[in-house]
């Protein structure tokens, strides 16, 4: 049944995977390259994720995560995982709608669709560029010296820094913002933003503690867009899009994409 679900959402969706993970001038591959964004203020690391850990504890910890997320390449997870690499326009839709319970589509969905993919880059690179750059913290591929399973984002990352992580603060902060759109899918989308960050640990650009730090930069991320008035703007647009959404087509996808 859930191989089902997921034939019938690839063919709703029909959209393919970007090209691009976070670049040398600090925007998220995968991402975008500035088109979008609010253009909140960068902010400052030392507020809310400091220094890249240095404790025994952590730094083991992030070294077992490393190891378990090469055991889950060759899975369905390892699979989604690639998939989350790409974070742009369609492909930022795509990695949301199941959790939002229906296709957000540029077509179908357009203030929504232009929401999440708006604020993206303001998540990814504004909230996460000042820590990012004071602490170059290498990648795990990149001690390791190993292979990763999207070998075309390597080169672009191998001398980036790797806390916190970018693509772990748009999945948190496009969680919470789809969550004011649609409140009674908070908890889906909230874990469908955790686990976007527990890819990049699965694919070797993130250690496990990059990804807990770029939560609470998409969680600041978020506060900050509450005081940019074009955001609110939009958000008050994608809120009354989906209320317009008649309760027949609101059941019709929650019941298709209901989580088990």
């Amino acid at each position: 049944m859930k191989q089902y679900l997921s034939f019938l959402f690839a063919i709703l969706m029909a959209v393919v995977p970007g090209v691009n993970a976070q670049t040398q001038d600090g925007s998220v591959a995968g991402v975008s390259t500035g088109v979008y964004s609010y253009n909140i203020p960068v902010l400052p690391s030392n507020t809310y994720c400091g220094k890249a850990p240095t404790d025994s504890k952590t730094l083991s910890r992030d070294s077992m995560m490393y190891q378990w997320g090469k055991t889950m390449r060759a899975t369905p997870r390892g699979e989604q995982a690639i998939q989350d690499a790409y974070l742009h326009d369609e492909d930022l839709a795509r990695a949301f709608s199941e959790a939002f319970g229906m296709p957000i589509t540029a077509k179908g969905t357009p203030a929504i669709y232009r929401l999440i993919n708006h604020m993206c880059e303001d998540a990814g690179t504004q909230a996460t560029k000042q820590a990012k750059e004071s602490n170059m913290r290498p990648r795990p591929f990149v001690v390791y010296n190993e292979p990763t399973p999207i070998p075309k984002h390597e080169e672009e990352l191998r001398n980036n820094g790797s806390f916190p992580s970018g693509h772990s603060a748009i999945g948190m902060a496009v969680a919470m913002v789809l969550s004011e759109v649609n409140p009674s899918r908070s908890a889906q989308l909230l874990e469908r933003g955790r686990q976007i960050g527990l890819s990049r640990v699965i694919v070797g650009f993130h250690w496990e503690s990059d990804v807990l730090a770029g939560r609470i930069c998409g969680e600041k991320a978020v506060e900050a867009l509450h005081n940019n008035k074009e955001f609110l703007k939009d958000l008050e647009a994608a809120k009354k899009e989906f209320a317009t959404l008649s309760a027949t087509q609101r059941q019709q996808f929650t019941n298709l994409f209901v989580y088990k």
